[in-house]
């Protein structure tokens, strides 16, 4: 989805985070922006194989919950995606939000030789 076919007011922007040898990755989104697109990978470590990955968004003041997901990777592949395209854009409130990416072994955070996420998101699309 572009922001530009909802109102051409509206610009399309994107953050993106990368880490390596980290256990969690962060990136920080604007207020009142809606979120269109996610793309997060992790590559595993060779001594810490990575089972599931948790990418959550938090409201920047109250740190609510605002949207949770856990994936599964196969241990065996050395590099996990995860892409998600919205059907709606997700609006993030007056406060912002954080993404976060967190490499998981059985739940347990474990560190990772590569962490990327990026976020395509709707700068002001969210105001009232």
């Amino acid at each position: 989805m572009s922001c530009a076919n909802q109102n051409s007011g509206y610009s399309t922007q994107s953050v993106t985070g990368t880490d390596i040898f980290s256990n969690g990755l962060t990136v920080n989104i604007p207020p009142d922006s809606a979120i269109t697109k996610t793309y997060a990978s992790m590559k595993q470590s060779s001594d810490a194989p990575i089972y599931n990955a948790f990418i959550g968004i938090n409201d920047n003041v109250t740190n609510e919950d605002l949207f949770i997901i856990s994936i599964n990777i196969d241990p065996n592949d050395v590099v996990g995606l995860f892409e998600t395209s919205l059907i709606q854009p997700f609006c993030i409130g007056a406060n912002g939000a954080s993404i976060t990416i967190l490499p998981l072994n059985l739940n347990t955070p474990v560190v990772a030789a590569s962490l990327d996420i990026t976020v395509i998101y709707c700068l002001d699309y969210c105001t009232e």
